[in-house]
């Protein structure tokens, strides 16, 4: 056995450069290096001071290949690995040449009608002369089938084409050689004909060779290049749609295959146990079965064996004899089994054909909540139905998560949110999950991205907890005094955020560019909001509970913390334009204030206290007073008279007693003073 030489110096480079290859990463890139190897060493030189992490990383990936050759020689070449796959390949056929795929189609045909025909001439009478000719012509064609599979390459478990003939034999003697063999033989020849029709019976194993050539998946592709590969929802329904009419119609043609089978067998072993064991009352004697014509022979078992499967039995045809009883006993204990199952996959098909126009369904499961609730409590206001009805018809029409969203209402642990509980999810390898959900959400990761992030699983965790969310004109979506209860993540339309002054709402921020999230900080941190946030015109989008982006986020530290950062810089200019803007407001409802106590000053005083007076069509002044004051007013008038009164009943007396007195009175008076002085 040769040993391979290697080099120190190789194990030494390999080791230095798959050190920088973990650093840089490989990354697909366009830009171009010089490259210089040898056996001792390796450089890289950059044809500008600009490096590339994508250049950087060939480079390094070339000399860890390099190296690899040197230390393991060309053995680990795919070519060379290769070799005995691809020996004589001129001379094979591929899978997917046209000759190939039109072969396959004429002989799938034709091994329906081996079948079918074999059944027949089983059950029933042989061929005659025309019907033996073109068997003739068909046994050919198999015997040319049979000889091209020798030919005809196939794929290993890896999927790697393999056309070496020796492995083709030998892969096709593991296989189908022994069966098609067998159904080749033409035993007629030797006056075995049943043997031969028995024998033939193998290729309904082969039955589902047609299905290949012509699938569901290829019925599709032909579907979307009818619509010119446009990615539209109707395309997608058609989709989903042939997809269960093609299941259903297998699992129709799988039932009938098999009942059909089953009467022509029952028709043979009926003759057989005539003619061998002669008894004396059996199925076609009893049912006078033998003065029929062929095709009424096939449609009467065919109709008692499916009725026998159905168990339901109507009594028309039965078994006569202890042997046919037995043959029944056998079926009825296998058949009704099989024959449950394959009525139960072709109901649940049905069903999701149903499912295919859910909506209306599920509206009319929401309408009879609503019945139940009507009954069991009281007769709900037909305002607030039809808000409800509104509600869920754009819940249903716009639920992104759809058959994948995650039911959190049922889980008994919040650990559960770390699962997915989708059976598909669940049973799938992580990996291939999240590209599935990554291809799924695109559109909404790529929308908030400084939400999901771009590289982090937290955003498969979290998508399939999306609700749809709708809010009309000046509806609240989050109050100022209320801690919010989830995040809303803004599609279409606008939602402001102000506060309300004197019950007058005023905005300071508005939400219009169609990817903004709201009250994330908010529920994160379990605080009320800064502001209200009120829908502008109409806001749409989807929503996420509090409790469960908390949760999931501690799940992730490194995304909470950048979002964390985002969250808090855009809560702070929020929150500062609506104190900003409320202290402008307040500022300005103080001067109206004062506005208008001074206006209402100046017409208190231009009014009386009963009122204001007016002028009515004849000039006059009317007074329009104030209940209350009527009385008060009647006592002010009604003194006011009485003072009129007294002042002028005195000034009358004070001027007749003004006439009586002297004009020399006062100057009397000072001489009686001064005397009086002098005395004392």
């Amino acid at each position: 056995m040769d040993t391979i030489q290697t080099d120190s110096d190789d194990f030494q480079g390999m080791k230095k450069y798959h050190s920088k290859l973990v650093i840089y990463g490989k990354v697909s890139g366009d830009a171009h290096e010089t490259v210089e190897t040898n056996s001792n060493s390796v450089s890289t030189r950059p044809r500008s001071r600009r490096k590339t992490l994508s250049a950087e990383s060939n480079v390094l990936e070339n000399v860890i290949n390099e190296k690899l050759q040197n230390i393991l020689g060309q053995g680990l070449n795919k070519s060379s690995i290769l070799i005995k796959y691809n020996k004589l390949s001129k001379f094979t056929i591929k899978e997917n040449t046209p000759l190939k795929i039109i072969m396959d189609f004429i002989m799938g045909f034709l091994t329906y009608y081996s079948v079918i025909t074999s059944l027949m001439y089983l059950g029933y009478e042989g061929p005659s002369n025309e019907q033996y000719k073109f068997d003739v012509f068909v046994w050919i064609l198999f015997i040319i089938d049979f000889f091209l599979s020798f030919l005809v390459e196939y794929k290993d478990k890896n999927k790697i084409p393999v056309r070496n003939f020796k492995l083709i034999a030998k892969n096709y003697a593991m296989t189908w050689m022994i069966f098609d063999i067998a159904s080749l033989l033409p035993l007629h020849w030797a006056e075995y004909p049943d043997a031969e029709y028995l024998l033939r019976l193998f290729r309904i194993l082969k039955l589902q060779r047609l299905f290949r050539i012509v699938s569901k998946n290829k019925f599709n592709n032909l579907i979307q290049q009818y619509f010119k590969n446009e990615d539209t929802k109707m395309l997608r329904t058609i989709k989903i749609l042939v997809s269960y009419v093609w299941n259903l119609i297998i699992q129709i043609l799988f039932m009938l295959i098999i009942s059909f089978t089953i009467s022509c067998l029952w028709s043979y072993f009926a003759k057989t146990i005539r003619s061998k064991k002669h008894e004396r009352d059996n199925f076609y004697y009893h049912f006078s079965l033998d003065e029929n014509t062929v095709g009424e022979k096939v449609i009467k078992f065919w109709y008692y064996i499916f009725t026998t499967l159905m168990t339901v039995g109507y009594g028309d045809f039965y078994a006569t004899n202890k042997y046919e009883m037995g043959f029944c006993i056998l079926l009825l204990i296998i058949g009704p089994s099989w024959y449950a199952y394959a009525m139960g996959k072709s109901i649940e098909t049905i069903r999701k054909l149903e499912d295919m126009n859910n909506v209306a369904e599920l509206k009319t499961e929401v309408d009879n909540f609503l019945a139940v609730i009507d009954y069991h409590y009281k007769e709900i206001p037909f305002k607030l139905k039809e808000k409800i009805r509104k509600h869920f018809e754009f819940y249903f029409q716009n639920d992104k998560a759809g058959p994948l969203a995650e039911k959190y209402w049922k889980y008994d642990d919040k650990k559960e949110l770390e699962t997915f509980h989708n059976k598909f999810l669940a049973e799938m390898p992580k990996v291939e999950s999240f590209k599935l959900l990554d291809v799924l959400f695109a559109e909404t990761f790529n929308k908030f991205r400084v939400f999901f992030g771009r590289y982090c699983e937290f955003r498969f965790y979290i998508c399939l907890h999306i609700q749809p969310r709708r809010y009309k004109s000046n509806e609240i979506i989050f109050d100022a005094e209320n801690y919010p209860k989830e995040v809303l993540f803004l599609e279409r339309g606008e939602v402001c955020c102000g506060r309300y002054i004197n019950d007058v709402f005023h905005e300071f921020y508005k939400f219009k560019d169609h990817c903004a999230i709201l009250a994330d900080f908010y529920v994160i941190n379990k605080v009320k909001p800064s502001g209200t946030y009120i829908a502008g015109k109409f806001a749409s989008g989807f929503s996420i509970k509090g409790s469960i982006v908390r949760y999931v986020l501690n799940m992730f530290p490194v995304r909470k913390r950048k979002f964390m950062n985002f969250s808090m810089k855009k809560a702070a200019l929020v929150e500062r334009s609506i104190i900003e803007g409320a202290g402008v407001s307040i500022e300005e409802e103080k001067d109206n204030n004062e506005k208008q106590k001074l206006v209402n000053r100046k017409s208190q005083s231009s009014r009386n206290l009963g009122g204001i007076k007016k002028k009515n069509k004849t000039g006059k002044k009317d007074t329009f007073q104030e209940p209350e004051f009527r009385e008060l007013n009647k006592q002010i008038q009604q003194l006011k008279r009485t003072n009129l009164y007294l002042t002028q009943n005195i000034i009358d007396s004070f001027s007749s007693l003004a006439k009586s007195i002297p004009k020399d009175f006062a100057k009397n008076t000072g001489d009686d003073d001064d005397e009086n002085q002098d005395t004392q």
